[in-house]
């Protein structure tokens, strides 16, 4: 069957055909997928370029202005580059100065994904004087709400404030609910930074019932996976997990590679906190691969001291050290940002990685001076946790292992005689009386007398196996058996149980200790013997 062409070949009837590419690409660049639009832009205008005839240079710089974004939206951004600079060729030469701002708009997003964020700053000042100049109160209103992600992520907080909610005004009163979302989103990002975790909820749920009405799926993904992080950091894994996973089928169903790249990324995030490590191997591997290739250099760099930390807390020191130093490399290419303390706060694993391995070899005061390190790291952060939610739960997790640390070795080697050389067992798990030592079949005693929140979150999941096997204990009933009597704000407690449940994981619990609907439990099919204190 032959297919019918999209233009005919006159070129008045060529230029219709472009007109309407260039109408229909936002509505097909909101609902996606965006690669038929992109098609759609490429067979119009090779058409139009083969005409003898001129095509109005206004209607061309357009087309070939949404050709560009949509390149650039598909990760292809040398090709997304050049297109702009011939589209703002053609605008300077149409005279068009609302085309030129536009064209001007377009490279200070493109800056602004490639981590060059006062050179996006500075096009967004130049973008918007333009469009206040010609009044084209819609694109101001997007610019000031552009530039205000720029002031940001470069710290300032009540100047990117000031300019969304100068956005917001223009926005709502020039008719453009799209633009509005993004804006009411993009500020519930900054109160979810501040630790105003209510506040960003009211206000990505506002963004999404806008998003929604409108059909809007390349944009609902994005605020979807916004709502996974507020869920994160309250300690709602489970909740975190769902929106980061129909985030993924929304990046999936529009082909937006790049925000695929980042969900994914936040899904090995999860994975990690909850010690499910070759999921989030995984997860970072997918995610590094469409990343490496589509760009975002701010969520690379999260992303690679996210595996750093990981790798560091698995003791595997020299895949720590290459990911934690990949991470600190891109974060530094991108100059001061909110997030810059991350890769620092997650080299600190690799510290008390270091002190682990040192306290195996009986060096207490290398293992110490590691220590050290990181207490000292941690007293210099705690005015930039309130700016960020990923430096906020990089400084939990960094301070919550620090506390689960001792100085004594974790595993104690064979010729030492203590409480926790528990004999083998067959193919059983043996724990000691009180949880002070575990035996996994066929693995080394592991000494817990010293690390006393996993330890007594072993005995209540132990005491509790031998009960109820198969029923679970829940968050606050391991909380209270790891803390009792401490008052948390849920999500710090729900950090801290997880944070102790990767820990015992890491140290071999791992095929024993499930998750359950409500919460964890010792796997009833495994065999399981409770041996004295003492041998």
């Amino acid at each position: 069957m032959h297919q019918r062409g999209l233009v005919s070949s006159d070129a008045p009837a060529a230029a219709r055909c472009l007109a309407v590419a260039v109408a229909l690409e936002p509505l097909l660049s909101s609902r996606g997928p965006l690669p038929p639009l992109l098609g759609l832009l490429e067979r119009a205008l090779s058409r139009v370029e083969r005409m003898d005839e001129a095509v109005e240079p206004s209607l061309m710089a357009q087309a070939v202005l949404a050709y560009a974004h949509t390149l650039a939206e598909l990760g292809r951004a040398d090709e997304s580059r050049a297109q702009r600079e011939r589209a703002m060729r053609l605008a300077e030469e149409a005279g068009d100065r609302q085309l030129v701002g536009r064209a001007l708009a377009s490279t200070a997003r493109h800056a602004w994904h490639a981590g060059q964020l006062r050179e996006a700053d500075a096009l967004y000042v130049q973008a918007v004087e333009i469009h206040r100049e010609v009044g084209d109160r819609c694109y101001e209103g997007r610019g000031l709400s552009h530039r205000a992600n720029a002031r940001y992520m470069q710290g300032d907080v009540e100047g990117a404030r000031r300019l969304y909610r100068d956005a917001l005004r223009l926005l709502r009163t020039d008719g453009d609910p799209q633009s509005e979302a993004l804006t009411l989103g993009n500020l519930g990002s900054l109160e979810h930074d501040l630790g105003r975790h209510e506040e960003a909820g009211v206000l990505y749920e506002e963004a999404l019932g806008i998003l929604r009405e409108l059909g809007d799926r390349y944009n609902e993904g994005n605020y979807v996976m916004n709502l996974g992080t507020v869920a994160l950091e309250r300690g709602d894994h489970a909740a975190a997990r769902e929106a980061y996973e129909s985030s993924l089928v929304i990046q999936r169903e529009v082909g937006n590679r790049r925000w695929e790249g980042i969900a994914l990324a936040f899904l090995a995030l999860c994975d990690e906190l909850e010690g499910h490590l070759e999921d989030a191997r995984r997860h970072h591997h997918a995610a590094d691969r469409l990343l490496r290739d589509l760009g975002h250099p701010v969520i690379r760099a999260l992303a690679a001291s996210w595996r750093g930390r990981m790798e560091a807390d698995a003791d595997a020191l020299e895949d720590a050290e290459a990911w934690l130093d990949e991470g600190a490399t891109i974060m530094g290419e991108l100059g001061d940002t909110i997030v810059s303390a991350v890769p620092r706060l997650c080299r600190g694993h690799l510290d008390l990685a270091r002190a682990r391995a040192a306290d195996l070899r009986g060096s207490a005061g290398v293992a110490e001076s590691h220590r050290d390190r990181v207490r000292t790291l941690l007293e210099g952060f705690d005015d930039v946790a309130i700016q960020s939610a990923d430096v906020r739960l990089a400084l939990t997790r960094l301070g919550d292992a620090l506390a689960e640390q001792s100085e004594r070795p974790t595993l104690v080697p064979p010729s030492r005689r203590s409480i926790s050389e528990l004999p083998s067992v067959g193919d059983a798990l043996a724990v000691s009386a009180r949880a002070r030592a575990f035996r996994v079949p066929g693995g080394e005693p592991v000494d817990l007398s010293t690390r006393r929140a996993p330890r007594r979150i072993l005995a209540a999941l132990a005491d509790h196996r031998e009960r109820y096997p198969g029923l679970a204990l829940t968050l606050e009933e391991l909380l209270e058996a790891g803390w009792p009597g401490e008052k948390l704000l849920p999500e710090a407690g729900a950090t801290r149980v997880y944070t102790a449940v990767a820990t015992l994981r890491r140290m071999g619990l791992k095929p024993f200790l499930l998750r359950g609907d409500d919460g964890y439990l010792l796997d009833p099919s495994a065999p399981m013997v409770r041996m004295p204190e003492t041998v």
